[in-house]
């Protein structure tokens, strides 16, 4: 089983997407990282998050302090909120 990372950049309309095999912190981590490398660093990053444990790790938290990345969760049953969620059900016809 793969599990979907995406970021949608709202200004452009543009779709960032990654596939792991796990759903831990690191690979979170690893798709964040990549996020931030495509911005320069004054630029802040908000990030809208559901509060899935992995999103929660304190680890998360100290690198997008220290990246200037805020983070923002939406409530819990609210993940409609986050516009990335529209994106899910055409993707959920691909196989990866």
């Amino acid at each position: 089983m793969k599990h979907l990372l995406a970021a949608l950049n709202s200004k452009t309309d543009q779709l960032y997407d990654h596939a792991s095999k796990t759903k831990k912190h690191q690979d979170i981590l690893r798709f964040f990282h990549v996020l931030r490398c495509r911005y320069h660093r004054s630029v802040c990053l908000f990030i809208i998050l559901d509060n899935f444990s992995t999103h929660l790790h304190l680890k998360v938290k100290n690198w997008a302090a220290a990246n200037n990345v805020e983070l923002v969760y939406t409530p819990t049953y609210a993940s409609w909120l986050n516009r990335i969620e529209l994106q899910f059900p055409m993707c959920s016809q691909v196989r990866l």
